[in-house]
C-alpha cells in the first residue's frame, strides 16, 4: 500500500511539473515548527515536552483556474528535547522529510490571493537519542495527511509574498528504547512560516 501510494505521488508531482509554464509557480517556505504535544508520561509516543523547531519546504504547483492549485512539495522539519534527571542529561531529536501533494481553493483579489487546502503525503521519520544509559538512532516511514490555510500578496507579475500555516499527523514506527520493538509515535505538529513564491 506504501509503495503504491509512492508511485502515485510521483506520477502526480510529474504531472504538475509538466503543467503548462504560464499557470505554474514554484514556491520556497521556512518558518517554526510547533510539535503536537502528544505522547505518555514517560516521554514515548509523540512530542510531548519538545520544544519548538524549524521547518522548509520548496513547492511546484500548478492552477489550472484562478480559484484552484495543486501542490507538490518536500522539506523538512525538526525539534528537541532535553532532560535533566539525577545529574544525567538525555536529548531526543527528530527530523521529518515529507514528500505531499495539496489541492487548494483560491480566492483571487485584486492584490492577493487566500486559500484553504488539504492533501496527503508520505513523511520519512528520525528519531535520534543520546546520553545516558545509552544512545540510539531509529528510522521509520509511514503516510500522513495534512491541512493548510494562508494567503500571497501579490508584489509584481511574477513575484507574491506570503504566510502559511499547516497542521499535519503522521505516525511512522520508531525503536525509541533500541530493544528491537517498534511502536508507533504521532510525529505531527503544525508549522507556521514565510514564503516566496516565483510565477513562471
Amino acid at each position: 500500500m506504501n509503495r503504491f501510494f509512492v508511485v502515485v505521488l510521483f506520477v502526480l508531482i510529474c504531472g504538475v511539473a509538466s503543467a503548462q509554464a504560464e499557470d505554474t509557480y514554484l514556491a520556497v517556505k521556512a518558518g517554526g515548527f510547533l510539535p503536537n504535544g502528544k505522547g505518555d508520561a514517560t516521554n514515548q509516543g509523540g512530542l510531548k515536552d519538545f520544544d519548538t523547531g524549524y521547518n522548509m519546504e520548496v513547492a511546484i504547483g500548478f492552477r489550472p483556474a484562478s480559484y484552484a492549485a495543486i501542490e507538490a512539495a518536500s522539506g523538512f522539519y525538526t525539534s528537541e528535547r532535553q532532560d535533566t534527571v539525577n545529574g544525567s542529561s538525555t536529548k531526543a531529536t527528530i527530523y521529518g522529510v515529507p514528500v505531499t501533494i495539496t489541492a487548494k481553493g483560491i480566492i483571487p483579489l485584486n492584490k492577493a490571493d487566500f486559500f484553504v487546502g488539504a492533501g496527503a503525503g508520505y513523511y520519512f521519520g528520525v528519531l535520534d537519542q543520546s546520553g545516558q544509559p545509552r544512545s540510539s538512532s531509529s528510522h521509520g516511514n509511514a503516510l500522513g495527511y495534512h491541512i493548510v490555510g494562508g494567503f500571497d500578496y501579490n508584489i509584481s507579475e511574477h513575484y507574491s509574498l506570503g504566510s502559511e500555516i499547516k497542521w499535519f499527523s503522521t505516525k511512522p514506527e520508531f525503536d525509541a528504547n533500541n530493544s528491537g520493538v517498534k511502536t508507533k509515535w504521532e510525529l505531527g505538529g503544525t508549522t507556521l512560516g514565510l514564503g516566496m513564491k516565483y510565477k513562471f
